[in-house]
């Protein structure tokens, strides 16, 4: 009676550790399939409103995406959920003679006003900040490597076996690589615009996880003017709430 308890303890014990390995693997493989193939940058970006500045011959258009949706077609996940807000840029050299060299530039930051009794008043400068391309691929990366590890030291595994699960690095999944493909090749990249060239991609802004009604993010770009090294700078201040809808919902 003895021996057949025991064998029956360890039956037992032994589907309930293989139960509680697979179904953390199961629910990883759903993460793995749950990304749809990232679209490929179009003209149905322009459509919607955006801010547009004009600037000796070149043009930049920005505009925010804040719909869930629209991100998903083009990234292949919701950015917003990992704390990234995409930011879509157009730039075209309208000049038929310069030469444009265009890159991102550092965040924004206001500068003091003073007011009627002549003092200054720090400008509430946004907590959310431009990040690189690189930034945000590692960002995801780190994120999704932890959610990982963590499903699979869920439940009661051997504590022997799960120290060596802890440290490995399983690296990303097929649907984490083909996101993290996109932040890179997506991206708006320091270029040189001859006459007549279009180029678009996208900067990436890390959110604050407490996002205000009055939040603003501060854009800007820097264009040089290859033939005079005149340097013109192209800043935007958007909202982060638009429309009265949390960009993380």
């Amino acid at each position: 009676m003895l021996i057949k308890d025991r064998c029956d303890f360890f039956h037992k014990t032994r589907w309930s550790c293989l139960i509680h390995f697979l179904v953390p693997l199961f629910i990883l493989s759903l993460f793995s399939c749950s990304t749809k193939k990232p679209a490929s940058i179009d003209s149905q970006l322009t459509i919607q409103k955006g801010s547009e500045q004009v600037k000796e011959g070149l043009r930049i258009y920005i505009r925010p995406l804040r719909e869930p949706t629209e991100i998903k077609k083009y990234f292949g996940a919701n950015l917003l959920e990992k704390d990234i807000l995409p930011i879509f840029i157009l730039v075209e050299n309208k000049s038929e003679s310069k030469y444009f060299l265009v890159e991102p530039e550092k965040q924004l930051q206001e500068k003091p006003k003073s007011n009627l009794n002549g003092k200054n008043i720090e400008p509430k400068n946004s907590s959310s900040k431009y990040i690189t391309a690189k930034e945000a691929k590692n960002s995801i990366y780190e994120k999704e490597s932890g959610l990982e590890k963590a499903l699979i030291l869920t439940g009661p595994i051997f504590w022997l076996a799960a120290i060596p699960l802890a440290m490995t690095d399983y690296g990303p999944t097929d649907a984490s690589k083909s996101l993290q493909q996109a932040l890179i090749t997506k991206s708006l990249r320091r270029q040189t615009l001859t006459p007549g060239k279009t180029e678009s991609g996208f900067l990436y802004y890390h959110i604050p996880p407490d996002i205000s009604s009055e939040e603003n993010i501060g854009i800007k770009l820097k264009a040089t003017d290859l033939d005079t090294s005149e340097i013109i700078y192209f800043p935007f201040t958007k909202k982060l709430k638009d429309e009265e809808k949390d960009v993380k919902k």
